[in-house]
């Protein structure tokens, strides 16, 4: 949303969710009460304080002070289903259950760490890794998403869906 006012356009910045602030990336992430809610039911058990700086900061806030095993990647899908929440609402009005989201959030990491564990046994064997992206089945759309934190600040997040033939269909970043 910063962007976009930044950028001139006419968008209303308060917070789809809870009207009680304008949308920031630290407002949408942590700050919003829905986010608050998400973030209290998930494994890191968070309680979010009011946060000045910028999300960047924040995440390296963060990373610095937490010692949990695996907290970062738990952070990471949890903020990835505060997202998806979001969605929900802005886009189809439809509310989601915190508590499913988290349980998501925690299938998601399991799924991560499934591949991961596949991909370093498949290396283990001689394997070479394919970087080249694969189309779905013809019937099918893919989703691929991309996120970076540039050292020079700020985030960007990215997504491509493609056809079964390779066109693609939507994109935004």
């Amino acid at each position: 949303m910063d962007t976009l006012v930044r950028r001139g356009m006419g968008v209303d910045q308060g917070c789809p969710r809870c009207g009680e602030a304008p949308e920031t990336t630290v407002h949408m992430a942590l700050l919003c009460e829905g986010s608050k809610l998400l973030w209290k039911l998930s494994p890191t058990r968070m309680k979010v304080q009011e946060w000045e700086g910028s999300f960047k900061e924040w995440c390296e806030e963060y990373i610095k002070h937490c010692k949990r095993e695996r907290a970062w990647e738990i952070t990471m899908m949890i903020i990835w289903q505060v997202w998806n929440v979001r969605n929900k609402w802005v886009f189809g009005r439809k509310l989601d259950d915190p508590a499913l989201a988290c349980k998501r959030s925690m299938l998601l990491l399991g799924e991560h760490e499934a591949a991961k564990i596949r991909e370093v046994d498949s290396l283990a064997v001689g394997d070479q890794p394919n970087p080249s992206w694969k189309p779905p089945t013809r019937a099918m759309y893919k989703l691929n998403t991309d996120a970076a934190m540039p050292t020079n600040g700020g985030v960007g997040l990215g997504m491509v869906v493609r056809d079964g033939v390779g066109d693609i269909m939507m994109c935004a970043g």
